[in-house]
């Protein structure tokens, strides 16, 4: 008998493959969503699609500009946040498959996302954002870049 097939009979014959032929990767299922009144750059009104995941937080912006200067320097901009009000957010998909087309998220540089209410969604392509469903989702966003450290971008 192959040593592959032995090992799978082994494992109680499950694959962690998907049907796709790639292991979903693991998404960030404790994730923060940091609420506050005023952008800590250019002091407007925070927008929910605009905002950035960095260390399994998201931070919310007044502008792209706003996120570009947090994205290019983090750590001024977090020092600048004036009462922030800290809410869990359950991820939708701990699976790690995008739950519009069932490929498997790639943890890398930019896997899109989207936050809705108390709830994160990750998304395999930025095509799938939004396109789960939700009724209450009005527009696509966009992603986030980075590592599972440092990740931002554009979400609702």
């Amino acid at each position: 008998m192959h040593p592959l097939m032995m090992l799978l009979m082994l494992a109680g014959g499950h694959s962690m493959m998907s049907v796709h032929g790639h292991s979903p990767e693991k998404v960030p299922n404790k994730v923060i969503d940091v609420r506050y009144q005023v952008c800590p750059v250019k002091g407007g009104k925070p927008l929910p699609k605009i905002a950035a995941l960095r260390r399994n937080r998201v931070y919310h912006f007044c502008s792209r500009e706003c996120l570009d200067a947090f994205n290019n320097n983090p750590r001024p901009v977090l020092r600048k946040i004036q009462g922030p009000q800290e809410v869990a957010l359950r991820t939708m998909n701990p699976d790690g498959l995008d739950p519009v087309s069932g490929h498997p998220i790639k943890i890398r540089r930019n896997p899109p996302f989207l936050v809705r209410g108390d709830t994160i969604t990750f998304y395999a392509t930025e095509d799938s954002i939004g396109r789960d469903g939700d009724p209450d989702n009005t527009s696509p966003t966009g992603s986030h870049s980075g590592d599972n450290k440092n990740n931002s971008g554009v979400c609702h």
